[in-house]
């Protein structure tokens, strides 16, 4: 829903001469456009059974779906309907799909010599995003290079210009490295941030693995000696949500990072997970 929600407001706020003057009012325009039924939102457990006529029916991120789950809905099409399934076959969040085995892929198979359909594809060069547009893929260059576009429109002299666009660029485990004590310390400030409340979607069937593991963490705290000698994690991490397993399949080359991070601020990272101590 939040989606949706984020894209409307793009819409409806579009013109720079006219914009909203408060989020209120920009928030009971949205309101009205779902009170109206100018859109509607529906998930895949109340669409059976059901027959969908003269609308446009949008199905967005259709890769994470299974080919009986598309089967269901494409099945749903009414007199004068339209049905637009959108999606990247290798962006799928579900452990048991893959690219040939998701819904999209499937319904891309069997109905590509169909009169009944249009099949679009875009290459990456063909896909244009905000620049203020960052997810999981390349966040922190992306960052890297809003942050000194920003910067570049402040007194800030040059030298620390450079000092923090490099600190935004490098927490990334697979591209970065700590070059200097500040970002050592953005790495370890980063990394270290595992909490159930950084985890937005509650609805926990729609978990990924990273939303899984955060939400796992029912405590987390990050302590540094007095001497700053050491730098300490420790967690409590319920196994029933999330094994230890899979949680350091995501999470210990992070953490290896910041012990990197700490060698760096001349110091020592440790960590200890459900009492027991792993670094």
């Amino acid at each position: 829903m939040r989606p949706v929600i984020d894209n409307l407001e793009q819409i409806l706020d579009s013109d720079e001469k006219e914009r909203y003057e408060d989020e209120a009012e920009l928030s009971d325009k949205i309101t009205e456009v779902f009170e109206r039924g100018i859109i509607q939102t529906e998930t895949l457990n109340f669409i059976r059974g059901r027959s969908i006529a003269k609308t446009y029916l949008i199905i967005d991120e259709a890769q994470n779906m299974t080919p009986n789950q598309v089967k269901g809905i494409i099945t749903r099409a009414g007199k004068g309907i339209k049905i637009i399934l959108l999606g990247d076959p290798n962006q799928i969040d579900k452990p048991f799909l893959d690219e040939r085995t998701n819904g999209l892929s499937y319904v891309a198979k069997y109905m590509m010599d169909s009169t009944l359909c249009w099949q679009i594809t875009l290459s990456a060069d063909e896909c244009e995003r905000s620049t203020h547009a960052i997810n999981r893929t390349h966040h922190a260059e992306y960052g890297a290079l809003l942050a000194n576009e920003l910067l570049k429109d402040t007194d800030m002299v040059l030298e620390d210009r450079i000092t923090v666009v490099s600190a935004i660029g490098n927490p990334d485990e697979s591209t970065g490295s700590p070059v200097d004590v500040i970002s050592a310390a953005l790495i370890i400030a980063d990394k270290t941030d595992v909490r159930r409340s950084r985890v937005r979607q509650k609805e926990r069937s729609a978990f990924d693995i990273h939303d899984r593991v955060n939400y796992a963490v029912t405590d987390s705290k990050l302590k540094i000696a007095e001497d700053k000698s050491v730098i300490a994690l420790n967690l409590q991490i319920d196994e029933n949500i999330c094994s230890m397993y899979d949680y350091f399949e995501i999470f210990l080359e992070r953490m290896m990072f910041c012990r990197k991070s700490a060698e760096i601020l001349g110091t020592t990272f440790k960590l200890t997970a459900n009492g027991r101590k792993v670094l």
